[in-house]
This record gives C-alpha cells, sequence and structure tokens, in this order.
C-alpha cells in the first residue's frame, strides 16, 4: 500500500470512526484485505463500507485539502438528481469531509456479465440505463445558469459556463502537444482537433444541464442498480450526455439502439446526422 493510500485510509477509518460515535444506528465494516488491497487509491477520497441500520451504506470521506470542492461538487450533484431516484440516496453529511450514502448493489457491467444476460436481457439493462441517463438530462435547473455556477465553483479543472469557450481552452493546449509530442506527427490527430473545434460552435444550439461526465453504474439480476461517483458533475448538455451514454455501448457491452430508445422516449432527442457528428467529435475530445 502506497503511502498516500496509508494516510487515506487511517484519516478516513477515523473520521468514520467519529461519525458513528455521535450516530447510534451506523457501524463499518471489518475490511476484506483481498478486497481492500485490489482497490485503487483515489486522489481526492477514499470509500469505506458499512451500514445503517439494515442499510448498507458508502462512506465516502474526502481529503481536507484539494478534495474540499470534489466533496461539495459530489453533495451538490446528488441532491441536483436526487428526485430521478437514479443515484444513491444520502443518508448524513458531515460537513466538508463525509457522505453518507446508500450502496449500490451489484457490479460493474462487464464482457461476462453481457454474456450471460443473453440477447434479452442485453437489451433490457440498455434499456434501463438509456432511461436513467435521461431522467439526468432532463432534471431542470431550478435556478438556471445561477445554479450551474455552483457546479463550475466547485471543479478543481478549468471549465466555466461558456462551455464552447470550455472545450476550445484544451483543444488550445492539445494544439500545443502537436509541437511536442510524438501522437503529433499523426494528420489524425490534428484533423481530429480540428472536428471539435468545429462542433464546439453547436454547443450553444444544444438543451444546457449539469452532466455527469464520469457516468458509472452498477448492474444487479440484470437490471440498473443505480448511477454513481457523480463528483464530476459540471455544466454541460443533453448531447454531452449522451456521448458518455454512446460510449458505453459495443458489441460485448451496453446495446446503443436499445439504450438510445429508451432515453429518447425520455428527453424527446432525436439524432440528425449533424448530431452523430458532435458525438463522434466529443468522443475523441475525451480520447485527447
Amino acid at each position: 500500500m502506497s503511502d498516500y493510500r496509508k494516510m487515506a485510509y487511517a484519516e478516513a477509518t477515523a473520521a468514520v470512526q467519529a461519525f458513528i460515535a455521535d450516530h447510534p444506528g451506523y457501524e463499518l465494516e471489518d475490511e476484506d484485505r483481498e478486497v481492500f488491497a485490489a482497490r485503487l487509491p483515489r486522489g481526492t477520497n477514499f470509500v469505506l463500507f458499512g451500514h445503517h441500520e439494515d442499510q448498507p451504506v458508502v462512506y465516502k470521506w474526502y481529503a481536507a485539502d484539494w478534495g474540499l470542492k470534489r466533496f461539495r461538487n459530489e453533495l451538490a450533484a446528488l441532491e441536483h438528481f436526487a428526485a430521478t431516484r437514479c443515484v444513491p440516496k444520502i443518508h448524513a453529511v458531515a460537513p466538508d469531509q463525509l457522505i453518507v450514502m446508500d450502496r449500490l448493489p451489484g457490479r460493474f457491467v462487464d464482457e461476462e456479465m453481457i454474456d450471460a444476460l443473453g440477447v434479452e436481457g442485453r437489451q433490457s439493462l440498455s434499456r434501463d440505463v438509456g432511461r436513467a441517463v435521461g431522467e439526468l438530462v432532463v432534471t431542470p435547473l431550478p435556478g438556471g445558469p445561477a445554479e450551474a455556477g455552483l457546479f463550475v465553483g466547485e471543479q478543481i479543472i478549468p471549465w466555466g459556463l461558456d462551455l464552447e469557450q470550455a472545450v476550445n481552452f484544451y483543444t488550445d493546449l492539445c494544439h500545443r502537444d502537436l509541437k511536442v509530442f510524438p501522437a503529433g506527427a499523426d494528420p489524425l490527430y490534428g484533423e481530429s482537433l480540428y472536428l471539435v473545434e468545429a462542433q464546439a460552435k453547436e454547443i450553444c444550439k444544444q438543451r444546457h444541464i449539469i452532466f455527469h461526465e464520469d457516468l458509472h453504474f452498477f448492474s444487479h439480476r440484470g437490471r440498473l442498480a443505480g448511477i454513481f461517483d457523480v463528483e464530476m458533475c459540471r455544466y454541460g448538455t443533453d448531447l454531452m450526455q449522451l456521448e458518455r451514454l454512446f460510449l458505453q455501448c459495443g458489441p460485448k457491452a451496453l446495446d446503443w439502439e436499445s439504450a438510445f430508445a429508451s432515453f429518447s422516449a425520455v428527453t424527446g432527442r432525436q439524432l440528425s446526422e449533424q448530431a452523430y457528428v458532435f458525438l463522434m467529435a466529443m468522443a475523441m475530445f475525451y480520447f485527447h
């Protein structure tokens, strides 16, 4: 275990134990050492498991310095999407440090799961996920751009309310890479940047939302258990969110047609040729 992980584990455990001492009904599970050893280190947070009475919960602890903005952003996103019932329910909060939330059953969707589900099961799960992502998209911004400003203020990466400018900030950085890194010698690298820049001009025509960039979800018994890890949510558009769903689809992953049909039924979004080009551009944007 790295020194950082040891520190994070010790501080997270101490914070959770202090919380439990003040909140009867909560408990912390003993760690399964094999599971713990395999857990990836987190830059801003650390996750521990336990129970609130008979409900399995996650204790998500954030580092006191650079984790603070992620804490505030995740809390805002969980509250923003709470009415969809697609994200974990908050049980309790220790200000600026700890969120206690539902622990979702199941696991990530992988090739083994897709094979086990069969054709109909895969399509059914894909419809579940598409419907849930659609619910995120149609969640209104009660304060309009003012509410979105909360998410902008708590980002630890440059990303403002002017989305075209935000995208172009990163394409400008990539243009500099063209002169320095070997990847810049590949003509596709430069051409894809020009495509992203051209498509950024389409952002103003799209529905503006809080979008979940790190779209993670669990499946349990062939159904969607929930969407989680919302700490990176920020101001975006419906097509930015749809691109995140699109990348979860493939021959050994979710079925795109089924997922999009449910998404479209919830959001009313139809895909023109121009919209498909935008999806491709955003996919290239993230690969850069």
